[in-house]
């Protein structure tokens, strides 16, 4: 340990820089996350402003709009004494010179605009990508770490802003991630006191969880943030240790140091800057936390050589498809207008677009909005580039000045129309279309667009017709014949649904919306194995699509391949922690497994994340019926109730639970629902049946069991069925030889039954049947067991 010499932080336990960097780069990948602030995004080239330097700024903003006859120091000291009051500096002198959100959206686009990221973020990025790093946390506005994971070649980590759901991530992860605790600055940034009092939900549990699972770095940041703060301090760090850096020869501040004095294992490390830290890193570690500058160039070229060769001719790919080309889920797909030359700045703006770095793109669009005579294509695209990342308001204004400069331009009426139909404006879409067309009647992705529209409105039949000539137009277009084949099989068409997938196929083996269609559509026929072989496809072609691995993992169930349904249900969670009914059905295979408490604990993570998953329920609670936690158990079927009364499930299973705890009039009742949504309902009929035995009921009891049987598809059901049959008839003093004979002869079937002779023996204790009709049913009873679970 290093000895600091500041007094008041003398209590506090504390770390070389050398050492902590031995410590990172000697435990295994992914045991420490950072959180970083802006110190981090300080050094060259980024150079953007600390807080402090922000705050003078500010200060001077106000200044110089005065009337004053002091100098500033002096104004703003009186000016805080007479309007401050437990704001924090920066956040009072921001709000004061900035007084609306939009206002301080603007100030900080200034503070950011060409920055790009220095060397330690580079350095930490690569830290991340390589799982070395498991998160990073940031209360920064800046994109400059985003920015630097994209630039490197490598797998991207998860970028998560406030808006996202931080509980996609799962504790522990091997997806590293960034995660913007105070926003986005071009969606909505926290800066004031007021808005950072808090986290949001999401972010403070996956900060709470982080801190939990992991050791944590804190790095260029000062802790004046209540929101961070709060949570550091009230949550217990993990043994790995927090480690706070804080610059040579500056103290941190009180709250800093009542935090670190707080905690066992908490440290504070001295740097020169954060700079000098990534590059220690970066020299000693063994493993090379940075690409040669070959890998970058590669990397480069080959996205030139990508855009290069899709602004040619090449074979199916024309230039009004060639941001479709990129990504067919794209709703639009734009013509280089006829005016335009392609130009280093359209180039530009095309690489920025297919590296999906919208916010760029638009950047450049500005400069050329400003400079160029005639910008109309410049709005162009900078409506496709706001409509790629969901700004479809703003596109259309792009959209619509793009037509106030050119009212012929077919592109601009093709682009608006998708922007209003994802909205919702499905009339003005349509009037769009419609314009489209009739300027261009030859362009095949007008009348995909206008297409979709109509199935939106309901207008399968219109819509198939657009799709018709979209492909008399374009026959090569794969897409479209997915697109139709979806509509096909709304209208019922299965067979011919099929026959677009497999046009779609023969156009295209890559396209992998169609094996995933033509194999949920086989799965739906039946065909099993062929539908499994589709989504081996579909997951070849995308490894990293949750939905085909759940589908195949449903169909693998089907099959009773357990473990490899399993599998598949493990993978879905991996790829998309979100996917409640993955753990609803992985659930269901731990249970079928005897796993019980594991799928508990999957139906207790299906309705965490979806608090209105009515099968979660429904599941747990009859799981919890089987593991005698009767209460538990019936308020899960409650929940299910009120979230779908009309399904018999939750009613069937709470009727069985009530029968147990001995409420026989309330478990009628439920079975009377239940059998009321449907008759033909096997266990309602038996439960019901049981009930009324239990309370003397008997020729109820045998109509609703005969009923039962009669509607049984399986040898177990009817053969539990035909038991209380014979108890009924036992009880009325009827004939039984020839159903006894029946029952003999399905119980030498094989075949196992989970059945609870807990209610049908304690009738029995306390029945006033003859001792000969008691023996009877006992021997019906005890051949019925022969063929239960254990």
């Amino acid at each position: 340990m290093t000895d600091f010499s500041s007094d008041s932080e003398k209590d506090i336990q504390r770390c070389s820089v050398d050492k902590l960097v031995r410590i990172i780069d000697r435990s295994p990948d992914g045991s420490y996350s950072f959180l970083v602030g802006a110190g981090v995004s300080n050094p060259s080239p980024a150079d953007i402003p600390l807080g402090g330097d922000m705050v003078e700024e500010f200060k001077h903003d106000i200044y110089s709009e005065q009337e004053r006859d002091s100098s500033l120091n002096e104004w703003a000291n009186q000016y805080e004494s007479e309007h401050r009051e437990d704001e924090s500096e920066y956040g009072f002198w921001f709000a004061e010179a900035y007084p609306n959100l939009t206002a301080r959206r603007e100030k900080i686009s200034q503070f950011v605009e060409g920055a790009d990221p220095p060397l330690g973020q580079m350095i930490l990025a690569s830290m991340l990508q390589q799982g070395v790093v498991s998160h990073v946390f940031t209360p920064n506005f800046d994109d400059l770490l985003v920015n630097a994971s994209i630039d490197l070649p490598g797998r991207r980590p998860l970028f998560v802003d406030h808006d996202a759901r931080a509980s996609r991530i799962q504790f522990p992860s091997d997806r590293p991630a960034i995660m913007k605790v105070h926003g986005d600055f071009l969606h909505y940034t926290k800066n004031t006191d007021e808005e950072t009092s808090s986290l949001n939900e999401p972010i403070e549990q996956a900060f709470k969880k982080s801190l939990q699972s992991w050791g944590l770095v804190v790095l260029g940041y000062a802790g004046w943030d209540e929101s961070i703060m709060g949570v550091l301090e009230e949550t217990e760090v993990s043994e790995k240790g927090l480690y706070w850096c804080k610059l040579s020869g500056h103290n941190v501040n009180d709250r800093v140091e009542k935090l670190l004095e707080s905690k066992d294992n908490a440290y504070l490390v001295e740097i020169e800057g954060s700079e000098e830290f990534f590059t220690k890193i970066l020299n000693r570690s063994t493993e090379d936390y940075l690409p040669n500058p070959e890998e970058f160039v590669e990397k480069a070229k080959n996205t030139a050589d990508r855009i290069r060769d899709l602004l040619r001719n090449q074979e199916n790919v024309s230039k009004r498809h060639f941001l479709e080309a990129m990504s067919e889920d794209r709703d639009y797909s734009g013509e280089i207008p006829d005016s335009v030359d392609e130009t280093d700045e359209l180039s530009e703006v095309v690489n920025l677009i297919e590296k999906d770095k919208n916010k760029s793109a638009i950047e450049t669009l500005n400069s050329i909005i400003e400079s160029t005579g005639n910008p109309h294509f410049a709005y162009y695209y900078r409506g496709l580039a706001r409509q790629s990342i969901g700004e479809d308001e703003k596109a259309i204004r792009d959209f619509d000045t793009a037509i106030e400069l050119d009212t012929e331009f077919t592109d601009a009426y093709r682009g608006r129309g998708i922007s209003k139909r994802r909205i919702g404006r499905h009339s003005e879409a349509l009037e769009d279309l419609n314009e489209a067309i009739k300027l261009d009647s030859e362009h095949s992705a007008t009348y995909v667009g206008r297409g979709r529209v109509k199935r939106e409105l309901g207008e399968l039949e219109a819509a198939i017709e657009d799709l018709n000539e979209a492909i008399k137009l374009d026959p090569e277009h794969s897409a479209t014949y997915v697109n139709r084949g979806i509509l096909k099989r709304e209208l019922g068409e299965l067979e011919a649904a099929i026959e677009d997938y497999n046009e779609a196929i023969n156009l295209s083996t890559e396209h992998f919306a169609a094996y995933f269609n033509r194999g949920s559509l086989r799965q739906e026929l039946g065909e099993l194995e062929a539908a499994i072989e589709d989504y081996n496809e579909a997951i070849k072609l995308d490894p990293e699509d949750s939905a085909a691995y759940f589908n195949r993992g449903s169909l693998r169930q089907e099959l009773g391949e357990l473990e490899a349904a399993i599998e598949d249900y493990n993978e879905a969670i991996k790829l998309d922690p979100e996917h409640s009914r993955a753990y609803v059905n992985r659930g269901s295979l731990k249970w079928e497994l005897g796993e019980l408490e594991a799928a508990i604990e999957d139906y207790n993570e299906a309705i965490k994340l979806d608090p209105e998953d009515f099968a979660a329920y429904v599941n747990r609670g009859s799981l919890k019926r089987e593991l005698g936690e009767l209460e538990a158990a019936i308020e899960d079927l409650n929940e299910a109730i009120k979230l779908d009364p009309e399904d018999p499930r939750p009613f069937i299973n709470r009727g069985a639970l009530m029968l147990k705890d001995g409420s026989v009039e309330e478990a009628i009742n439920d079975f009377d629902q239940a059998i009321r949504f449907d008759s033909q309902d096997v266990s309602a009929l038996s439960g019901r049946a049981e009930a009324k035995i239990v309370c003397g009921e008997f020729e109820d009891a045998y109509q609703d069991a005969r009923n039962a049987k009669e509607a049984s598809k399986t040898k177990k059901d009817e053969f539990s069925s035909l038991m209380l049959v014979l108890i009924s008839k036992v009880c009325l003093g009827d004939e039984t030889d020839s159903l006894e004979e029946e029952y003999q002869s399905i119980g030498k079937s094989e075949f196992t039954i989970t059945w609870d002779y807990s209610i049908l023996n304690n009738w029995l204790d306390s029945t006033n049947l003859s001792r000969s009709d008691e023996r009877h049913i006992e021997d019906i009873i005890d051949f019925h067991k022969e063929h239960t679970e254990g």
